[in-house]
């Protein structure tokens, strides 16, 4: 039984497009979840959310293009839930 490559795992998991979904996912449901049990008015969801997204992109070495060009199903269907 051969051992498993778990940087080779993490290198797919990071270039999979799905990654940044769930990446902006996770961090927005966490800044909720930190915004509702503080209840202060700073922490707001969006701009924690941010934050914390920024912060993975940098320590994961990922760029923001990429980031954006894989986030863009999120964009999608922002942009008409906005204006709507």
């Amino acid at each position: 039984m051969s051992g498993v490559d778990w940087r080779s795992v993490w290198a797919l998991t990071l270039d999979h497009p799905l990654f940044s979904v769930a990446l902006t996912l996770i961090a927005f449901q966490l800044a909720l979840a930190l915004y509702r049990r503080s209840g202060w008015l700073v922490l707001q969801p969006v701009m924690v959310g941010m934050l914390l997204v920024v912060g993975t992109l940098y320590l994961c070495g990922i760029d923001y293009a990429s980031y954006r060009a894989d986030a863009s199903m999120i964009a999608v269907l922002v942009g008409p839930a906005t204006v709507a």
